[in-house]
């Protein structure tokens, strides 16, 4: 499993919460810390972007990459 902790704020009206897009999905409200299990094998990427509390969400989100691989054989 994969767990991602992050944070943020907004000047303006305030921060009203994450939404999070997962391997190219639709964004969706999401907690943090944000864990994710049962991933394939392979990259994957998490786009992270803080919606204020008037409904604008951030331009650019942040993203995170990284690679599911397989365990080395065991020793037979």
């Amino acid at each position: 499993s994969m767990t991602f902790t992050f944070s943020g704020s907004d000047i303006g009206v305030g921060l009203d919460r994450f939404e999070c897009s997962i391997d190219g999905s639709s964004f969706s409200a999401c907690d943090t810390p944000q864990q994710f299990t049962s991933l394939s094998l392979g990259a994957h990427t998490l786009e992270v972007r803080a919606v204020d509390k008037v409904g604008n969400a951030a331009d650019t989100p942040t993203v995170f990459l990284w690679t599911i691989v397989s365990p080395p054989p065991q020793p037979q």
